[in-house]
């Protein structure tokens, strides 16, 4: 398994891969109309200052994912920001801004290693482990 998509941001529209954590053969898909979003207190006061700048743009966001196999549930939430892209090829030369998110929670919690179903890793250690799961820190 790639622990590396629980370290990638993402755009709303390309959400990385993660395993299901009930069936573990799935891949977790954004629910239909789940995922929302919305700017933090910080950024609410300082956008309509003459010095603030896009990528100042603070968010917190929370949405639902669904298994495309056993089609289990999982919330998440993190926050997210806003950055800016700059295009440079013969068609288009310039430069837009967009959303980015960072997942911080997960639960059901997302399993990011695989733990090995042997009898030396007692039960205690693998429920602890697997708990932990839910909480991304990045």
């Amino acid at each position: 398994m790639d622990a590396g998509v629980f370290i990638k941001s993402f755009i709303e529209t390309e959400i990385p891969q993660w395993p299901c954590p009930s069936c573990q053969k799935g891949i977790l898909m954004l629910s239909e109309k789940s995922f929302h979003y919305f700017e933090t207190a910080a950024t609410k006061r300082e956008m309509n200052s003459d010095y603030f700048e896009a990528e100042w743009t603070q968010y917190v966001f929370t949405g639902v994912l669904s298994c495309n196999i056993c089609e289990e549930s999982v919330v998440f939430s993190g926050d997210g920001g806003v950055e800016q892209d700059y295009e440079h090829d013969e068609q288009h030369s310039g430069s837009h801004f967009y959303r980015f998110f960072t997942p911080r929670y997960f639960y059901p919690p997302v399993p990011i290693i695989r733990i090995p179903a042997s009898e030396k890793v007692p039960d205690d250690v693998t429920s602890l482990l697997t708990k932990s799961f839910g909480v991304v820190l990045v």
